[in-house]
């Protein structure tokens, strides 16, 4: 798990400096199989748009982007998963996850 959160430090810190894109990280590095070839863009499981209304959005997620200026990646962010858990972060233009 620490090898897991190090390697997505590396990707933030990466992104943040312009050696690559939010969308092209997703794209090289992601496992979630619903964002990895859409930029890392999250869907509404209401409409599959990008578009989340605050009051709708499940609380898990909005806890993880309320507090996120425009333009800034969250440090990673452990998640439970089905088969365990797994470390991801996010931007705050249009909820994007890796």
């Amino acid at each position: 798990m620490d090898e897991a959160k190090s390697e997505l430090d590396s990707i933030r810190k990466n992104i943040i400096d312009g050696k690559f894109t939010f969308a092209e990280a997703a794209l090289n590095f992601s496992d979630e199989k619903e964002t990895k070839f859409d930029g890392g863009l999250l869907r509404n499981p209401q409409d599959f748009s990008s578009r989340f209304e605050l009051t709708k959005m499940d609380p898990t997620l909005y806890n993880q982007v309320r507090d996120l200026k425009d333009d800034q990646i969250s440090y990673p962010i452990l998640e439970p998963r089905p088969k365990g858990r797994a470390f991801k972060i996010q931007d705050s233009q249009s909820y994007k996850s890796l």
